[in-house]
C-alpha cells in the first residue's frame, strides 16, 4: 500500500488518518504490532514466538480461515468481512474516500457496495464494468468536454438520485477519480468534491470516490481529499476510518 510514497510516507498517512478520524470498529493492526513488540521485549525470542502462535491458534478458532494464515492475514480477513458488512448496510449520507492499490481487491470491494437492486445505482469507470442493476458511465464520455465536465457530473448525480422512489439510499461510485487529474482538472474536481460532500449531507446518497493511490499527484492533494470525505477506506489492509467532525 502507498507504494509511490514509500514506507515512511505510508506511516505518516496512517498516522494522519488516525489523528483526524474515529474508527467504526477496532483497527487491529497497530495494536497487533504493539502486542508483538511487547512480548519480544519481555521474553526471549522462542517464548515470544510460542505466545504469538498461541494467539494465532485462538484466533483461528473464532473464524473459518486457512489454518496456515499468519496473524496479519487473519486480522485482515476479519476486517475484510467487517468492511463487507458495512458496505452492504450503508444507510445514506456517506461520502467515502477509497484509496486503493490493487485492482482485483478494488473490484471485489466495489461488488460488496452495489447490492441494492431496488434503488438507482451508478458506477463511473475507465472501462465497461457490468454489475447487476448498476448503470455504468465511462470517464471518457464524462470528460469529453472538459469545460463542462464537473457540471455534467453534478447534474448526472442529481438526475440519478431523482429516480429513487424508495426510502433506501441511492448508491454512486467513481472507481478511479484520478482520471480527472490526468485530464488537467485537479482543482476543478477538488472543488466538485467539496460541493458534492455538502450535497450528500442533505441527500440520502451513499457514494464511494475511488482513487489509485499510486496516481495521486502529491501529498497536498491527498490531504485535501482526506478533508473532503467523512470516511476513508483502504484495500490493504482492509480498513475504514471515520473523520471526526
Amino acid at each position: 500500500m502507498f507504494l509511490k510514497f514509500g514506507d515512511r510516507i505510508k506511516s505518516d498517512i496512517i498516522a494522519y488518518l488516525q489523528s483526524i478520524t474515529k474508527l467504526p470498529w477496532k483497527y487491529k493492526f497497530p495494536y497487533y504490532s504493539i502486542t508483538k513488540n511487547t512480548f519480544s521485549d519481555l521474553f526471549d525470542e522462542e517464548s515470544s514466538e510460542i505466545i504469538m502462535e498461541s494467539i494465532r491458534k485462538e484466533m483461528l478458532g473464532r473464524i473459518d480461515f486457512d489454518v496456515h494464515g499468519n496473524i496479519e492475514e487473519i486480522l485482515d480477513e476479519i476486517q475484510r468481512r467487517g468492511l463487507a458488512t458495512y458496505l452492504e448496510t450503508l444507510s445514506g449520507h456517506e461520502h467515502v474516500l477509497f484509496l486503493w492499490n490493487d485492482k482485483d481487491l478494488r473490484n471485489k470491494i466495489m461488488k460488496k457496495f452495489f447490492v441494492q437492486p431496488d434503488v438507482p445505482q451508478c458506477l463511473i469507470s475507465s472501462e465497461r464494468i457490468k454489475l447487476p442493476a448498476v448503470e455504468n458511465v465511462l470517464y471518457s464520455d464524462l470528460l469529453s468536454n472538459k469545460d463542462v465536465a464537473t457540471q455534467q457530473e453534478l447534474q448526472m448525480i442529481s438526475q440519478i438520485h431523482q429516480k429513487n422512489q424508495t426510502m433506501l439510499a441511492t448508491r454512486l461510485a467513481g472507481i478511479d477519480c484520478t482520471q480527472w487529474f490526468k485530464h488537467g482538472l485537479s482543482q476543478e474536481f477538488l472543488a466538485l468534491e467539496k460541493q458534492i460532500d455538502s450535497y450528500f449531507e442533505k441527500e440520502n446518497i451513499s457514494c464511494i470516490c475511488g482513487y489509485d493511490i499510486n496516481e495521486i499527484p502529491d501529498d497536498e492533494i491527498l490531504k485535501t481529499l482526506l478533508k473532503r470525505h467523512n470516511y476513508v477506506m483502504l484495500d490493504s489492509p482492509h480498513s475504514l476510518f471515520r473523520r471526526q467532525v
